[in-house]
């Protein structure tokens, strides 16, 4: 009922200069009198006249010839061409192929990949850090109860949820969690997106997902959780342009410096070295 009432309100208010209210003369269920709710307050409202004779207009006749057939094809196929070019484009601030593979499947060194590698992993990892920084309960029976909800659709990494709740518990006692978890303001996976020149007159909108972005009283610092097996060199170079463009848009956006970019490898509980001041 308060559903019916909530989109009888939205129909009633969308009108701007007049609203016509129906009412059925025969008595039924409930779908001929959809009004039904407003009609205690209809006794004052004049009931609109209904012309009997109603005239159309006519319009020239036309002669429609092959002629007259192929011209108007024409007109309408170069609308559709027209309408099918793109305004604006979209590009992901990634721009870099993800490296994981299915579990059991070929990587790209030639070995085999193991479950917690991937997208599946790294997602499950992020999802559990990104509720645990919003504040909510992060004890370890809590977050193992999200864990096998997260992996309802990836049973082979049920298997590996003690290891994603070792790893995400190193995080939290890391001193990096301690600053963001001090800070004055903090944002967990906040996505952005800006709008950029792009060729000729077709814009560009540029967006992505940051992990961890937390003001200090000097500026924002972002961080880019990684779960890749790769030492922090390795994921500064493949991540690095990456976390710089992050860092140069969010300071647009927000119009507050960014005084701190980088990577965290969660593996390995390491942090890289401010990428801002670093061409990788």
């Amino acid at each position: 009922m308060a559903e019916e009432q909530r989109l009888l309100y939205v129909a009633g208010t969308r009108a701007k200069d007049l609203l016509v209210v129906s009412r059925s003369p025969r008595e039924g269920g409930r779908s001929t009198r959809s009004w039904g709710p407003l009609e205690p307050f209809l006794g004052s409202v004049p009931e609109l006249s209904t012309p009997v004779n109603v005239a159309l207009p006519t319009g020239p006749a036309v002669q429609v010839t092959p002629d007259l057939r192929e011209a108007d094809h024409v007109l309408r196929e170069g609308k559709r061409l027209a309408a099918a070019q793109a305004s604006w484009a979209v590009e992901s601030v990634t721009g870099t192929a993800h490296r994981g593979a299915l579990p059991g499947q070929p990587s790209e060194r030639g070995d085999r990949r193991e479950p917690d590698t991937g997208m599946a992993w790294g997602n499950l990892v992020h999802r559990l850090l990104e509720y645990a920084m919003r504040g909510h309960q992060h004890n370890r029976v809590h977050l193992e109860r999200l864990a096998r909800w997260f992996t309802v659709e990836h049973s082979e990494l049920r298997q590996l949820i003690p290891d994603a709740l070792d790893t995400v518990e190193r995080v939290i006692a890391s001193e990096l969690w301690r600053r963001a978890m001090s800070a004055e303001e903090r944002l967990a996976e906040v996505p952005f997106a800006v709008k950029l020149p792009g060729d000729g007159d077709r814009p560009r909108i540029l967006y992505g997902v940051i992990d961890l972005a937390f003001k200090t009283g000097t500026g924002w610092e972002l961080v880019d959780y990684k779960t890749d097996q790769v030492d922090l060199e390795s994921l500064a170079k493949l991540y690095g342009d990456q976390v710089r463009q992050y860092a140069t848009h969010w300071a647009a956006v927000t119009g507050t410096p960014v005084t701190y970019a980088g990577l965290y490898s969660v593996r390995y509980d390491t942090l890289t070295s401010n990428l801002m001041a670093e061409e990788v």
